[in-house]
């Protein structure tokens, strides 16, 4: 493992440009949206149809993406299990999905879902850490995942 965070070669490593933004899951969307809205002074950003209530705020270049929870449990591990992987991740930008995804192919990592692209024309692929937290890897080129993978990228 240390010698590939040392390695100096370009290929083995994803080259992450920005934390483009963190998935909650939250007891309630109007609660949340006052909190980071009211208090933290965070823009609502838009966000498309997803199939799925939610909200996008944003502060600078980073983003809040709220998610209701739709049977509260006390305890957040089993409620980011239950709800996928499209909840309680954060994501890193980078600039070409299907080379990330080689790179984490590559070390040995699972892909949990994806590459897809979603309804914002972006491409997607979630992968966990060492400790299980789910990350997110999203290319916004606006290149179709067709182009990139030679797939339609439906799972």
């Amino acid at each position: 493992m240390a010698e590939t965070i040392q390695s100096e070669k370009l290929l083995d490593r994803l080259k992450v440009q920005a934390v483009h933004h963190v998935t909650l899951v939250v007891d309630s969307l109007d609660r949340s949206a006052r909190f980071y809205r009211d208090i933290l002074g965070m823009r609502p950003a838009f966000r498309p149809d997803f199939g799925f209530p939610g909200l996008f705020f944003e502060a600078g270049n980073t983003q809040i993406h709220l998610i209701p929870h739709s049977d509260w449990h006390s305890n957040t591990a089993k409620r980011c299990e239950a709800e996928g992987p499209d909840a309680c991740h954060f994501a890193f930008e980078v600039d070409d999905a299907a080379a990330a995804r080689k790179v984490l192919e590559m070390h040995g990592l699972e892909i949990l879902r994806g590459p897809r692209q979603n309804a914002a024309g972006w491409v997607q692929l979630w992968f966990k850490d060492p400790d299980g937290y789910v990350i997110e890897v999203l290319d916004r080129s606006g290149r179709l995942l067709s182009e990139q993978t030679g797939t339609s990228g439906t799972n």
